[in-house]
């Protein structure tokens, strides 16, 4: 299903987008 890997591709992008920004704003914290 090309569908359920399209959908999962985006819900991995948004996680990772969001655990990106998470953890630039710790290091800068941190810094």
């Amino acid at each position: 299903p090309a569908a359920s890997m399209i959908g999962g591709a985006i819900v991995l992008c948004a996680v990772f987008a969001h655990a990106g920004r998470d953890w630039q704003a710790a290091r800068q914290r941190s810094a």
